[in-house]
């Protein structure tokens, strides 16, 4: 019977090497700020979804005012909402929002075992997607005991510094297993991780930006209605972003991006009409408002009224000849396309 070949150095360092480019894009460093915009401290974290969900340690980003994360690309987003943050799991999953998908890393549905291979991205001192790789020493049952862990129960041997913090554990299939949490500076080697369980136990919360968790009490204004209108809507659910649209303009009735949310929502939600008229007031409050122009147009290609889709084009080449661009060719195609990603002001 023939015996698989031995895996040689060189095609080990070449399936790790493939693992690391596929996931790096996905990885981000997020930077924290105090109230009047100075920096407090760093961590890292990933994307867990194509629309800007992101998934971190809540030490990260407890007591910030707000939080930007910088991608792979050196593109760097403001973070919006929080939507989910769990001091015991340390864990937090955030949101920006992007105007294209965001790449993103599968999260495992299998544990990892004891011995098993692990690769952890992050950003210790700063230093934006470094990769360490190790094995699994000990799994939760083994550490369960050990109070002073907490909810990082998942050791590993793959180095972890200040600022790794929120980085994902990954398999050797590039699947996440783990958020990187801790290490123990006494000792050799021994780094910690947030086990599977508690990333995939993660309850989603009312989307809050930081302002409102860390006042609770501070009254809520139309912007604050609106940002989670656009959360929610992103995360699929227009029907609560219809009525948080609704709040914001209960509070401002000219508040043009509000309108642009809720028309966003209505096209989701199978209204059209309903929608063209939203864009339209959009446009109206905000005549300058690209996206408002470009989402207007593109809600009269599908309706087949092609004059009106095409005057939005003329706005646009003014406003935004990227914009202008595409909705020509949305125009002119023969096949639906659909809506430009939702919850950003181009």
């Amino acid at each position: 019977m023939t015996k698989p070949l031995p895996t040689t150095a060189s095609q080990r360092s070449e399936t790790l090497g493939a693992l690391i480019k596929r996931s790096r894009p996905a990885v981000v460093t997020i930077v924290v700020y105090d109230r009047r915009g100075r920096e407090l401290g760093f961590g890292s974290g990933f994307f867990t979804s194509p629309n800007g969900q992101i998934l971190t340690n809540h030490h990260v980003v407890e007591g910030a005012w707000s939080a930007k994360a910088r991608t792979a690309e050196g593109v760097t987003y403001p973070v919006q909402v929080l939507l989910a943050d769990d001091r015991k799991s340390d864990l937090a999953r955030l949101m920006i929002f992007a105007d294209r998908n965001m790449p993103y890393l599968k999260i495992s549905a299998e544990r990892p075992q004891a011995g098993d291979r692990v690769v952890v991205l992050g950003s210790p001192f700063g230093l934006d997607q470094t990769v360490t790789e190790g094995i699994v020493s000990a799994i939760p049952e083994q550490r369960a005991d050990q109070n002073d862990l907490e909810a990082a129960t998942l050791q590993i041997t793959a180095a972890i510094s200040e600022g790794s913090s929120g980085g994902p554990v990954m398999n050797s299939r590039g699947e996440v297993v783990g958020v990187a949490t801790a290490f123990m500076r006494e000792g050799e080697n021994l780094n910690f991780a947030v086990p599977l369980e508690r990333i995939l136990t993660l309850d989603r919360n009312q989307p809050r930006t930081f302002a409102q968790l860390l006042h609770p009490r501070k009254p809520v204004v139309a912007k604050d209605y609106y940002i989670d209108g656009l959360a929610l809507s992103r995360l699929q659910d227009c029907q609560e972003g219809l009525a948080y649209f609704k709040k914001a303009l209960d509070r401002d009735a000219k508040f043009a991006e509000a309108w642009w949310g809720r028309g966003q929502c209505l096209l989701d939600d199978g209204r059209p009409n309903d929608a063209v008229a939203a864009f339209d007031h959009a446009v109206q409050l905000q005549p300058d408002f690209a996206s408002a122009h470009y989402d207007l147009g593109l809600a009269y290609a599908d309706q087949g009224r092609r004059d009106l889709a095409t005057r939005e084009y003329g706005v646009l080449k003014t406003l935004s000849p990227d914009l202008a661009r595409k909705l020509q060719d949305y125009i002119v195609s023969d096949a639906p396309h659909p809506l430009s990603v939702r919850g950003v002001k181009h």
